[in-house]
């Protein structure tokens, strides 16, 4: 399986994906993670890296455009 640590944004009224740039590192590229909005921010935890179950928790802030 390729994984890719790519991130978009979906504009519905448009039906257009963009590719989200940050100056920040992403995190690494995983899949079977789950992904909750809450207030302004995206919430990221766990997943499978291809190797290993993990454990890792992210913050996207979708105000600031950072991780």
């Amino acid at each position: 399986m390729n994984r890719k640590n790519d991130f978009y944004e979906y504009n519905i009224e448009k039906n257009i994906w963009k590719l989200i740039s940050t100056e920040d590192m992403p995190p690494s590229a995983w899949d079977r993670h789950v992904s909750v909005i809450y207030k302004e921010s995206i919430y990221i935890f766990g997943g499978y890296d291809g190797f290993n179950w993990v454990n890792d928790f992210f913050e996207y802030n979708i105000v600031s455009n950072s991780w």
